[in-house]
């Protein structure tokens, strides 16, 4: 209406006033711009502040939260014939928002007071109106105990009676919704629905704070998976233990679900971090992803890493990089060294993700998740026919070794491959540390003086017990061979610290006769508790040993 007022007295303007030439039919007209002559300057002027008047009122309603914003990188037009508009200061990027009007509304010509249009609401237990058309949102309308959720009664209410009016995916920026009519408003989003209350107000442009947001977490487990920080098996599995031998590599990969928004600060930056025990060397950074896009800069780096999440445009406020709830995945390797410990809880190590955001507020200190990686042990107990204990026995290993301080104990060369030689020590035994879960293939090369040899290769296992023994004893037979069943000679290993599954190989004194010696295993534990639990061996603790009894 006001346009069609307008365009009647530019056209009565034009014929006034003329400059130039323009043709009507055969005859020519001189024409002036509209708007240069005085008289008409002053009559577009007054025109103009009526306009300017008119247009005040036909605005939105709508809570105001923040402060007017100059410039908006995202503007998305809603076409509803209205001049009015709503900013969502912290749109993240790849949510999508959409607009319902629930209420028309109708002001006075200098924009003062309100009146609210619909249809009976007086059965409505989400909204009331009073005498002076004034609407407002009752106490059953939010979740109990809140002034900003909206109950989903009444979110339900408002998508069944009230006008979706305009929708848009977010880019990241400050997202703005333009042409919009006085009215009442809601806005949701595919973040989280209905955590975003508009009410009334006679201000033109509103400003509003998504609150949806969740803080940024590790990643669920998932099909079988570990999530969070996890180790990748060879094929494929993620799983919050593993074991493996001296000298092998560890795939480790970290897993975490970002948002850009906590509550209404947006997110700067993401800090990850992960500080390998001793038993490690520096972890070596293989590939860093969001999604599936690959920050190459990280490749062959090391901790920490520092993903930045937003970008600062200026005027146009920071803006995001990524989708919120965009997935971080870091993969890196690491090598288990011969400091691993080979008891108690393993290798354990933690990693820490935090945050910073862009009002330079620090974000949470740092969330932690942790794996455990394993090595274990294997012993041997060298006995005679009386379970006395032996010394001076060699023995070959299929695996590299070296010698630690201790007599007898040895530690698994990393990184080599080939055989390896160890020896009794002075009580009989044999530590080998550093493997594995499995079975290993060991040959005696050199009996004690007085003892025949064995003839054949015998086999040693490393694995995890699972359960505790208070029954810590192996007998032997009358021939000297382990057995089962409770004789009168009994073999006993005794340590302090752990309990684990010996392996007793009996050398026979005399003359070399076929099937001469023999061997079996044990399991002891120290005082009813399992610590440190391997299978095939017992893990000594290289500072203190008791001696067979």
């Amino acid at each position: 209406m006001v346009q069609k007022i307008l365009q009647k007295k530019r056209k009565k303007d034009e014929k006034e006033t003329f400059f130039g030439r323009k043709r009507n039919g055969n005859r020519l007209y001189r024409c002036v711009e509209w708007g240069k002559d005085p008289k008409i300057k002053r009559k577009r002027g007054k025109r103009m502040r009526q306009l300017r008047r008119l247009l005040s009122v036909l605005v939105m309603a709508v809570t105001i939260v923040g402060m007017s914003v100059t410039a908006f990188a995202q503007e998305s037009v809603s076409g509803a014939g209205g001049n009015g508009s709503i900013t969502i200061e912290n749109a993240s990027k790849g949510i999508h928002y959409t607009i319902y009007k629930i209420f028309d509304a109708k002001v006075n010509a200098e924009g003062t007071s309100v009146a609210y249009t619909k249809k009976d609401i007086s059965e409505n237990p989400y909204f009331k109106k009073d005498s002076a058309g004034n609407i407002t949102a009752t106490e059953d309308a939010y979740e109990a105990g809140s002034k900003e959720q909206l109950s989903e009664g009444a979110i339900a209410w408002i998508k069944e009676n009230g006008k979706e009016v305009c929708s848009e995916t977010s880019d990241g920026s400050i997202l703005k919704f333009t042409g919009l009519p006085y009215g009442y408003y809601y806005v949701t989003s595919t973040l989280k629905d209905g955590g975003m209350i508009i009410v009334t107000s006679v201000a033109k442009d509103a400003q509003i704070v998504d609150k949806n947001s969740k803080e940024p977490q590790w990643t669920p487990g998932n099909d079988g998976n570990a999530g969070g920080k996890s180790i990748v098996l060879d094929d494929g599995k993620q799983v919050k233990e593993n074991n493996v031998s001296i000298g092998e590599t560890v795939h480790f990969r970290l897993q975490i679900n970002t948002s850009n928004y906590v509550a209404d600060k947006q997110i700067k930056e993401f800090i990850i971090e992960d500080t390998l025990p001793d038993g490690f060397d520096a972890a070596k950074i293989t590939s860093v992803m969001i999604e599936e896009e690959p920050l190459e800069q990280f490749e062959n780096t090391t901790f920490p890493v520092t993903i930045p999440w937003a970008a600062d445009e200026g005027e146009s406020g920071w803006k995001n990089l990524y989708n919120t709830g965009a997935r971080i995945t870091i993969d890196y390797m690491a090598v288990l060294n011969d400091k691993a410990v080979i008891d108690g809880e393993g290798n354990k190590n933690s990693a820490r993700f935090s945050w910073n955001y862009t009002t330079e507020e620090p974000g949470k200190s740092s969330i932690e998740d942790s794996t455990t990686t394993d090595t274990y042990a294997v012993v041997i107990q060298k006995v005679n026919e009386k379970g006395e204990a032996l010394t001076g026995v060699e023995f070959e290993v299929p695996f590299p070794v070296q010698a630690e301080e201790e007599s007898g104990v040895y530690t698994v060369k990393g990184g080599q491959t080939g055989t390896g030689k160890v020896k009794a020590g002075s009580d009989g035994t044999v530590v080998i540390k550093g493997l594995k879960m499995g079975d290993y293939k060991v040959t005696e090369t050199k009996a004690p003086e007085g003892y025949n040899k064995l003839t054949e290769s015998f086999l040693v296992s490393a694995e995890k017990i699972r359960a505790t023994r208070t029954d810590a004893s192996t007998y032997l037979d009358e021939n000297g061979n382990v057995t089962e069943s409770e004789t009168g000679t009994k073999v006993t290993y005794t340590n302090e610290n752990f309990a684990a599954k010996v392996k007793v190989v009996v050398n026979k004194s005399g003359k070399l006769l076929p099937g001469t010696g023999g061997t079996g295993e044990m399991i002891f534990t120290v005082s009813g508790v399992l610590i440190a639990i391997v299978a095939g061996a017992v893990l000594l603790n290289t500072k203190r040993r008791k001696r067979i009894v």
